[in-house]
């Protein structure tokens, strides 16, 4: 049976299937039960492939460079094209943007669950999820 999962956990979910990323069960050196990813481009940037996780704080973590390529330069973009010129330090300044931007609200809780709720992702639940599929 497919485990019901919360908004972050259907956001990530969402999040490795834009990234074009799948998540595997595996163990680490100590033979301890962990996940992998596994790039569906191929292109293994900077050996994601050969790391460890335990969670999916650790993931979002690894994952910046994809996040920011993904989700954060689109909106910066869509925000600029609609003449706003963002001012923000780190990305939990852009929600304050939402509101402007309505067509944009996947980006904004995309960034949500980056920086508020990693630890609201049940990383083996979405595994199993993912597994039922």
């Amino acid at each position: 049976m497919k485990p019901q999962l919360n908004k972050w956990e259907e956001l990530f979910v969402d999040f490795l299937d834009m990234t074009e990323f799948c998540l595997r069960r595996c163990m680490d050196d100590d033979e301890t039960l962990c996940y992998c990813l596994e790039d569906g481009q191929k292109a293994n940037l900077a050996d994601i492939e050969s790391e460890y996780f335990y969670s999916a704080m650790q993931i979002l973590d690894r994952m910046e460079v994809y996040e920011y390529d993904y989700i954060i330069a689109d909106l910066i973009d869509c925000m600029r094209n609609a003449y706003i010129e963002p001012i923000y330090d780190e990305w939990t300044d852009l929600l304050k943007y939402r509101y402007l931007m309505p067509n944009n609200q996947a980006n904004f809780y995309y960034i949500d669950m980056i920086c508020n709720h990693p630890h609201d992702i049940d990383i083996d639940k979405v595994y199993n999820y993912l597994q039922a599929a």
